[in-house]
C-alpha cells in the first residue's frame, strides 16, 4: 500500500493475521486482523505475535524466525510453510499455456517442474477430499495416504537435485523445498494445518484490486485506520455477516450496549436489531421470531413467506415493514437502474396521524443493505409504510391527509392482510 510522504509516496506494507478454524472442524469463530507499516523488519511479527503460542503457516520470510526459536521466552511458535509458494515456483517453469503466449522468446518447458507440479497436486487431491473434517480423521487420512506421497516426494527432489547444476533454473525451487522440509511436512504431525495459507492470501485480496481504486493512504495514521476498517469488514464477511447491515447497526447500538455486553456486538455472536424486537415482541405473544437466516440480504421475501405461511404476489406486495410492530415505519427508495428498491432507513413514528413532509425531510439516512424487491414496471417515487393498516402513496388520494402535500397520499392497505401474521402485530 502506497503512503504518501513528503513530495512522494513510500512503499508501505499490510500485515494479515487470519484465524480460520473451518478446514478442519474447530469451533473457533474465524477472524481477520489487519496491521500496516511503512517497512518489514521483523520487529513487526515479533510485537504483534509477542505472547502467541502455537501455529504460525506462513510463507519463508526470514522475519519470522526468531518465532521459531525454542529459546523463546513465551515459547517458540511451530512453523508450517505454505505448499502453494513452493508450488507456485515450479508451475512458472512448467506453464504450458504461457510459454505458447511468448511464442519464440519462450523459455523450454522443465519436465523436473512438470513432475513436481504433478506430485504435489496429488497431495492437493487429498486435502480436497478431507476439506472440513475434524483433525483427528484429517490426520489419519493423511498418515495413510499423504505420507507414502510425500516420503517419495522428498526422495526425487534429493535424487534430481544431486543430478542437476547448480545454474539450472529448477535447481532454485527444489533448493527452497529441501532446506525448509520439516515445515514443509508438517501437516503430517497436525491435522489442524493446511496445506496452504491460501487463507491469508485471499484476505489480501481486498488491497491488491483497491490499489486500482485508490491512489495512497494520507499517512501513517490513515494506513492504521484503512487497517482497522479492512480487519472489521474481512471478520464480517468471514463469519458470512453482510458488513455494512453489521456495521450500521453496531454503530447505531454500541453507545448504549453495556461493557459486559459488548462481545454480542461482535460478528459471530451478532443479531440485527429487527430480530431482537421481534423475538422479544413474539416472546410476549407466543409466535416464532423471524432468525438472522431469514434476513439475509440475498433472501428477497424469504421472511414474508415464512412468517405468513403463505405466498405474496408481487402485484400486491409494495413495500414490507421489516419491523411489524406498532409505530414502527419503512422508508424505501427507488433506484431504477436495478430495478428494485433498498431499504435506507427504520424509523419510529410516535405521531398519529404522522407528519408526512416531515418524515421526508429526514437525516441522511443509513444504508442496511437488506434489498427488497416490488414491482419494478411501476416507477413510483418514495413510499412510505406509516402503518400495517396504510399504505401511502402518490397515485390516490383521500380524505385524512392535506392534499397539498406533494409527498404522498394514502389508500387503505387490505390487499396487505398477510402481514397481521407477523409476530409482534397487534
Amino acid at each position: 500500500m502506497p503512503i504518501l510522504a513528503k513530495g512522494k509516496t513510500a512503499t508501505g506494507h499490510i500485515w494479515t493475521y487470519i484465524r480460520d478454524d473451518r478446514p478442519f472442524g474447530g469451533t473457533s469463530p474465524p477472524a481477520a486482523l489487519y496491521y500496516a507499516s511503512r517497512d518489514r523488519r521483523q520487529d513487526h511479527p515479533e510485537r504483534r505475535l509477542q505472547d502467541f503460542t502455537g501455529i504460525l503457516q506462513a510463507d519463508a520470510y526470514s522475519g519470522y524466525n526468531t518465532l521459531y526459536d525454542p529459546s523463546r521466552a513465551q515459547g517458540p511458535i511451530t512453523p508450517a510453510l505454505c505448499w502453494a509458494h513452493a508450488r507456485r515456483q515450479f508451475f512458472e517453469l512448467a506453464d504450458i499455456a504461457a510459454n505458447a503466449r511468448r511464442g519464440k522468446k519462450a523459455p523450454s518447458i522443465s519436465p523436473v517442474a512438470l513432475e513436481a507440479v504433478k506430485r504435489i497436486d496429488a497431495l492437493f487431491d487429498i486435502e480436497r477430499g478431507i476439506n472440513g473434517l475434524h483433525a483427528q480423521q484429517r490426520l489419519a487420512a493423511r498418515k495413510e495416504r499423504s505420507a507414502p506421497l510425500l516420503t517419495k516426494l522428498e526422495e526425487w527432489l534429493r535424487d534430481e537435485c544431486s543430478r542437476l547444476s547448480r545454474s539450472a533454473s529448477v535447481a532454485k525451487p527444489i533448493d527452497y523445498m529441501l532446506r525448509r522440509w520439516g515445515g514443509f511436512a508438517r501437516f503430517i504431525e497436525d491435522g489442524r494445518i493446511c496445506l496452504t495459507n491460501n487463507a491469508a492470501e485471499r484476505a489480501l485480496r481486498g488491497f491488491a484490486l483497491g490499489r486500482k481504486s485508490w491512489l495512497f493512504a494520507g499517512s501513517e495514521r490513515g494506513a492504521a485506520r484503512a487497517a482497522a476498517m479492512a480487519t472489521l469488514i474481512m471478520t464480517a464477511k468471514l463469519n458470512d455477516v453482510e458488513p455494512q447491515a453489521w456495521l450500521a447497526d453496531v454503530l447505531a447500538r454500541i453507545a448504549d450496549t453495556p461493557q459486559n455486553r459488548l462481545q454480542e456486538l461482535l460478528p459471530w455472536n451478532w443479531q440485527p436489531r429487527q430480530i431482537l424486537m421481534a423475538s422479544a415482541a413474539s416472546t410476549a405473544r407466543g409466535t416464532v421470531p423471524p432468525t438472522a437466516e431469514d434476513l439475509r440480504p440475498s433472501q428477497g421475501l424469504r421472511l414474508v413467506h415464512r412468517v405468513c405461511n403463505q405466498p405474496l404476489p408481487m402485484q400486491t406486495i409494495r413495500h414490507i415493514p421489516i419491523e411489524a410492530l406498532p409505530g414502527a415505519s419503512l422508508i424505501v427508495q427507488r433506484q431504477p437502474k436495478q430495478r428494485q428498491d433498498r431499504i435506507i432507513d427504520l424509523v419510529r413514528v410516535d405521531l398519529h396521524p404522522p407528519n408526512l413532509a416531515q418524515i421526508a425531510r429526514l437525516p441522511r439516512p443509513r444504508p442496511d443493505g437488506y434489498q427488497v424487491p416490488i414491482d419494478s414496471s411501476r416507477a413510483e417515487k418514495p413510499v412510505v409504510v406509516l402503518d400495517p393498516t396504510l399504505v401511502y402513496d402518490r397515485e390516490q388520494t383521500a380524505e385524512g391527509i392535506n392534499a397539498d402535500d406533494p409527498f404522498v397520499t394514502h389508500r387503505p392497505a387490505t390487499q396487505l392482510q398477510p402481514l397481521s401474521c407477523w409476530p409482534g402485530h397487534p
